[in-house]
C-alpha cells in the first residue's frame, strides 16, 4: 500500500513539473501577420520577374503577463523571391510604423529574413506596418508552385500565394509564429488608405 502511494506521489510530482514546463513555453503573445501586395504598382521586368510594393502589418491580438512583441523576423524564399529593397517604386524611402524600429534584410541560404527590432515593444490592440519593393518571379504571382524551364520546383511552401513564415519575440522570451495571410478584399479597402499613407511619408529604413 505505501509502495502503491509512494508510486502515485512521484507520479503526480512529474505531472506538476511536466506542467511548469509546458506554462513557461506558452506563447505570451499572440500575433496576427497580414501581407497587402500594391497591384496597382505591378511592374514585369521582362525576364520572367516582377516587382511591387508590398505592405506587411503585424497585430498583437493577446498577450500575457504584460508581454509585447519586441521583435519580427520573415522569411522571403529564394526560389520565390529575387530580389528585395526599402526602396519603393515612387523612389521613396519606407519600412515601419512605429518609426522607431529597426529593420535589416538578411540574407541566408535558402532564404532573405527581414528582422525588424523595437524601438518601442507592441502590446495587445497594437501593430507594425511596413512596406518594402520586392521582385519575384512573375510565375508566383498566380501559382502556388510550378515547375520552371530546367524542371526545378518553385513553390510558395506555406499554401497558398503569399504566405510567408514569420517568428515573433516578445519581452518576456516567449513568442508566435505563422505564415502571412492576404485579407479579405472588403478588409483590403479598409486600409487601403494606411498602405498609400504609408508609401507616401517615405520614412528611410534605420539599418542596424
Amino acid at each position: 500500500m505505501k509502495r502503491r502511494l509512494y508510486v502515485l506521489f512521484i507520479g503526480a510530482v512529474l505531472t506538476l513539473l511536466v506542467s511548469a514546463s509546458v506554462s513557461e513555453a506558452y506563447p505570451f503573445i499572440e500575433v496576427e501577420g497580414y501581407v497587402y501586395p500594391d497591384y496597382s504598382t505591378l511592374l514585369d521586368n521582362g525576364d520572367g520577374t516582377s516587382s511591387l510594393d508590398v505592405m506587411y502589418l503585424f497585430t498583437v491580438t493577446d498577450s500575457d503577463g504584460g508581454a509585447e512583441m519586441d521583435y519580427i523576423s520573415l522569411e522571403f524564399e529564394k526560389d520565390i523571391f529575387t530580389n528585395y529593397s526599402f526602396t519603393l517604386s515612387d523612389g521613396s524611402e519606407a519600412w515601419s510604423d512605429p518609426d522607431d524600429w529597426t529593420a535589416d534584410l538578411i540574407e541566408s541560404s535558402g532564404s532573405y529574413y527581414l528582422l525588424a527590432l523595437a524601438g518601442t515593444p507592441i502590446g495587445a490592440g497594437e501593430s507594425i506596418k511596413g512596406m518594402i519593393n520586392l521582385t519575384l518571379y512573375s510565375d508566383a504571382l498566380t501559382n502556388v508552385s510550378w515547375y520552371d524551364a530546367d524542371g526545378e520546383l518553385h513553390d510558395w511552401g506555406e499554401g497558398q500565394i503569399w504566405a510567408q513564415s514569420w517568428l515573433a519575440g516578445d519581452t518576456l522570451g516567449g513568442g508566435d509564429g505563422g505564415s502571412t495571410a492576404v485579407p479579405e478584399p472588403g478588409s483590403m479597402l479598409l486600409l487601403g488608405s494606411a498602405l498609400v499613407g504609408l508609401g507616401l511619408m517615405g520614412r528611410r529604413a534605420r539599418r542596424r
